[in-house]
């Protein structure tokens, strides 16, 4: 465990926290190198850590997320769109984060300007700017919204939607701008309730 705090930048001896999270890039022998997210949560018997492994070059693409061709097709019509929100859904665990890098990695390139506001970031994408809000999440990303309206990208990516004022400002954005995000929810129709209710 001392290895894996020192990994991440913690000091083995620093007064404990309740959680903390961020990103790290891991180098290996094969000189490839991988993305690792982290959370480490204080429990009553010692740190506990989640660690999720990521390779950018294995990121599927749109072709291989096994979607219906309809759905597949309007997926790409939305991700041509110069504004709106495309929003993912989905169960804890089911995917959604990589299925919005994987629609990032479609839409990537040297014309546009993209910037995603992730917690933590989980997997590097080159040419995409791309902040980490590691502490504070609400406040952070009220901050991190606030550069993105000054700074005006192509896509913005938002990795979740758990609070009303997020919801608020993701529509406000989208007026200008693509925003990409997920949001917890078993069922598209159950989405769309929970959005009316936040």
């Amino acid at each position: 465990l001392s290895r894996l705090k020192r990994l991440f930048g913690h000091e083995v001896g620093e007064q404990p926290r309740l959680y903390s999270k961020g990103h790290a890039t891991l180098k290996l022998p094969n000189k490839k190198e991988a993305d690792i997210s982290y959370l480490v949560y204080t429990t009553v018997h010692g740190d506990e850590f989640l660690i999720k492994l990521k390779d950018p070059a294995q990121l599927p693409t749109l072709d291989e997320l096994a979607m219906a061709p309809e759905a597949l097709q309007a997926i790409q019509r939305a991700l041509h769109q110069p504004s709106g929100v495309v929003l993912v859904t989905g169960t804890a665990r089911s995917g959604m984060t990589t299925t919005l890098y994987t629609f990032l990695q479609a839409m990537n390139a040297s014309h546009r300007h993209i910037l995603s506001i992730e917690s933590p970031v989980e997997c590097h994408l080159d040419g995409v700017f791309q902040g980490q809000i590691a502490q504070h999440p609400t406040a952070a990303y009220a901050q991190f919204m606030n550069y993105a309206r000054a700074q005006r990208p192509d896509i913005l990516l938002i990795d979740a939607l758990s609070e009303p004022d997020m919801a608020k400002q993701v529509i406000s954005l989208a007026s200008g701008m693509l925003v990409l995000s997920s949001l917890i929810e078993v069922d598209t129709a159950s989405a769309v309730i929970k959005l009316e209710c936040l």
